[in-house]
């Protein structure tokens, strides 16, 4: 029973990586339409920039997203955390260059770690026809804040977020296929 509990475990590691659930962090939810702010609130995440500029939630018009999205006005930098605090992590996001003079040529994202460290990844925007790009950040876990920072303003979507209830699971899957409610812990 025991070598069918390992297969099994196997078989629920490979299927955690290729069927975690994601929250993605999409600006649909955000209701104060085209207005700028300095901080806003979307699926259980805070954005917020230094004063003098605005997030504007952008609601249609864009070249291949015409969904909510978010765009910095007078600002290149802003600030993710979870709200109510908690760690997070980053699989990937859209970003776009802006739609108007001057683009954002770059994109830095720059993940802190609690305590102390961080990581940073470089996204080269090279599309100036306004379209969205994809990109997969790597390493961007158990995050206690992000900054993303461009050489100019630029708009930001479909952040892919994995849920942290997804490891619970797995942890207790494989906890059960090892020891099956029928056999005893310790022999």
């Amino acid at each position: 029973m025991r070598r069918s509990g390992w297969v099994m475990s196997l078989v629920i590691l490979y299927s955690y990586g290729s069927s975690q659930a994601n929250t993605i962090v999409d600006f649909e939810d955000w209701a104060g339409g085209d207005s700028g702010v300095l901080s806003l609130d979307s699926h259980g995440f805070h954005f917020e920039i230094p004063s003098g500029a605005s997030l504007q939630v952008l609601t249609g018009g864009g070249t291949n997203n015409s969904t909510h999205r978010l765009f910095l006005r007078f600002t290149n930098s802003m600030t993710m955390t979870r709200v109510g605090g908690g760690l997070f992590d980053i699989n990937s996001l859209d970003l776009q260059e802006g739609f108007s003079s001057p683009y954002s040529t770059s994109v830095t994202i720059n993940g802190f770690f609690p305590g102390s460290g961080s990581i940073s990844q470089a996204f080269t925007l090279d599309d100036l026809s306004n379209t969205y790009q994809t990109f997969s950040s790597s390493g961007f876990s158990g995050l206690d804040h992000a900054v993303l920072q461009g050489t100019a303003g630029f708009s930001i979507d479909n952040i892919i977020v994995p849920e942290p209830s997804a490891v619970i699971f797995v942890l207790v899957g494989l906890f059960f296929s090892l020891y099956p409610p029928n056999e005893r812990l310790f022999d």
